[in-house]
């Protein structure tokens, strides 16, 4: 669960972050998350400008196609 916490974290601080400078949301994740599947389409998103890659990771961590990002407010 505390993994869960942690990816749902780093998606909506990367999708509040502006900027080229490092985000704190993803440095912060441990190595084993950063090599999660979402953990790469959050370095997708911050480091490689993939527009749709927050979007993928967070139908993947809530399962919800439809309503992905309200599935992770409610979380």
């Amino acid at each position: 669960m505390k993994d869960k916490m942690l990816l749902k974290d780093a998606i909506l601080g990367a999708s509040y972050h502006k900027g080229d400078d490092k985000c704190k949301w993803y440095d912060d994740l441990p190595s084993h998350l950063k090599d999660h599947e979402i953990g790469k389409l959050i370095y997708a998103a911050l480091y490689k400008n993939d527009k749709r890659a927050l979007d993928k990771a967070a139908t993947l961590l809530t399962g919800d196609k439809k309503n992905a990002w309200l599935g992770l407010e409610k979380m």
